[in-house]
């Protein structure tokens, strides 16, 4: 007769347990990976490709079609956006605290990055370059 021991029962629930820590582990990290906004800006038109955005960190992947220069500045925008007296371009100066990323001006055919951590509202994507905003370089995201 073979003597087969088994284990002494806290051994199976040290493991049980190391088991569900390193299962909420992975879980935890998956939920981390960012979201990847692929950004598309051409004179006067910005292009958004995503999916559900869920709050947390986001990667815009900002690329410049041109043929201008653009920039791209992630504003909170939960109330309206305040314009400058010329009526043409945002405050920045306004929006000072709503604003939480920005790329500066790109020459045409660049790809930047920015990594921001985004918090469950309404954003605005914009290029605030003389005149861009108002002739169109804008679009909302939803973040959830």
């Amino acid at each position: 007769m073979c003597d087969v021991r088994r284990p002494p029962l806290a051994v199976c629930a040290v493991l049980v347990g190391l088991a569900f820590v390193v299962a909420a582990l992975a879980s935890r990290a998956a939920d981390a990976s960012p979201s990847t906004v692929r950004v598309v800006e051409r004179d006067f038109h910005i292009t958004v490709v995503h999916g559900r955005l869920t709050a947390g960190t986001v990667v815009f992947r900002v690329t410049n079609r041109g043929p201008d220069e653009h920039e791209f500045i992630v504003v909170r925008a939960d109330h309206g956006l305040p314009m400058r007296p010329d009526g043409i371009t945002l405050d920045e100066e306004a929006l000072e605290k709503s604003i939480v990323g920005a790329i500066e001006p790109a020459p045409a055919g660049e790809t930047n990055v920015l990594r921001l951590s985004l918090k469950p509202g309404r954003y605005a994507l914009v290029c605030n370059m003389f005149g861009h905003y108002m002739g169109g370089m804008h679009a909302p995201l939803l973040v959830r």
